[in-house]
């Protein structure tokens, strides 16, 4: 695929997969058609298959149903995708142990994806997790 057709994949998932609304069903049908099924998605906890990347998906999206993405810049050379994104949502589940809140959020982070035959095979991500837990109110706030 085309470094275009790969930039278009990328904001593909951002978009479609922040209008979910909390239906895991249609997400997991997204992360199909985004993400190969031997990809591997790697994280400052370790390295999650496809499976266990399905998993943390609909966890986090079980604790923020409205969530949504808006993808601010989008960078892509070769076989690789970076993608600048912010996320804004309401806690309204579960969310690392931590009790719906019912308060706002609005966090950045950025997602890097290296893509072969139209998918996904390896994936890196960081967001501003303290942040989001600032906003919750778990973390105090300086």
């Amino acid at each position: 695929m085309s470094v275009k057709e790969n930039q278009e994949l990328m904001r593909w998932m951002y978009e479609k997969g922040s209008n979910i609304k909390g239906d895991v069903t249609k997400m997991h049908s997204i992360l199909e058609k985004w993400m190969a099924p031997d990809g591997v998605y790697h994280t400052s906890a370790g390295d999650l298959d496809f499976e266990q990347y399905k998993q943390a998906q609909t966890a986090i999206h079980s604790a923020f149903p409205d969530m949504s993405f808006t993808v601010e810049d989008m960078i892509a050379t070769g076989d690789k995708v970076v993608a600048r994104w912010t996320a804004r949502g309401t806690h309204k589940g579960t969310y690392m142990g931590i009790a719906a809140t019912g308060k706002p959020f609005k966090m950045s982070g950025i997602g890097i994806a290296r893509f072969a035959k139209g998918k996904a095979v390896e994936g890196w991500g960081l967001q501003d997790t303290f942040g989001l837990m600032q906003q919750l109110g778990v973390v105090p706030r300086r």
